[in-house]
């Protein structure tokens, strides 16, 4: 007699999750209550992040200006008087919860799951270019090479070159610093390197702290966490962009180059040299 009741109590009941969309049917009172924003804040927040997340292709990206060009080089030059840099380029790992599928592929080399967002900042912490779609496991290399970016650059489309760590490949667009400086003047090139390749892990400690999700552990299927990464980017940059005019945007999304070698040298020869 028991047995059918007992199965309708295991039984989890089902849940509707309502679809309709709360600025039609919330009040003013309601959406302030619900988001912390007023209903004309929430559509503009909307159609700018829209806008901004909107897949890029050939006929809706543009080339940066000269004029914001210059204005990125000379914030980098300020730093340390390292020139010709348009950005800095690094990785950081957002944490998920196992997933379903492929699971081994987003084991980080730390033992956990995330995924690996490549980003490019400005000197004023400002995201160019950011790319959320790697597990964990894949190398920063990797991430770079199957990039929009790493075409751009290799088209000869952007001049000027990025700052990376010594997990990238030393290109003539990707300076990175010496492994084992030999004389001073490589000494002071990487001195003025690290400090002006800063701004990128400046820029992900901000941009953690300005977005808590993205510093404990995300709990969502990895394709909804790369939207989110996304989202809290636009984000981060619509709020700077409240105090100041909007910066240089670089369109998104190996073995070392012998030129590379050829141009860190001849930074450090005529500018690093006493």
């Amino acid at each position: 007699l028991l047995l059918p009741y007992l199965r309708n109590k295991g039984r989890s009941e089902r849940v509707f999750k309502d679809r309709s969309n709360p600025l039609e049917v919330l009040s003013e009172k309601e959406l302030l209550e619900k988001f912390r924003f007023p209903r004309h804040a929430i559509q503009q927040l909307a159609f700018d992040l829209e806008e901004k997340l909107r897949p890029e292709t050939s006929r809706n990206c543009s080339i940066p200006s000269l004029l914001q060009i210059c204005v990125v080089k000379m914030d980098f030059f300020n730093i340390s008087g390292f020139p010709n840099v348009i950005g800095a380029i690094d990785g950081t790992h957002i944490r998920i919860k196992a997933p379903s599928t492929h699971e081994p592929l987003f084991v980080n080399r730390k033992g956990y799951h995330s995924i690996n967002v490549q980003a490019i900042c400005d000197a004023k912490l400002r995201v160019l270019n950011c790319v959320a779609r790697w597990p964990g496991s894949t190398h920063d290399s990797r991430n770079l090479v199957n990039s929009q970016i790493h075409d751009a650059f290799e088209r000869g489309e952007l001049q000027g070159v990025l700052l990376g760590d010594s997990g990238y490949p030393l290109k003539p667009w990707l300076l990175t610093p010496f492994l084992n400086p030999e004389t001073a003047a490589q000494t002071l090139y990487n001195t003025a390197h690290a400090k002006t390749r800063n701004v990128i892990e400046r820029c992900f400690g901000v941009l953690k702290r300005r977005f808590h999700c993205l510093h404990g552990e995300l709990r969502m299927k990895p394709e909804r966490v790369c939207n989110i990464i996304c989202a809290c980017v636009v984000l981060h940059n619509l709020e700077d962009q409240m105090l100041e005019e909007p910066a240089l945007e670089i369109t998104e999304a190996g073995d070392e180059d012998g030129s590379g070698h050829y141009i860190r040298q001849m930074i450090v020869e005529n500018i690093f040299s006493a």
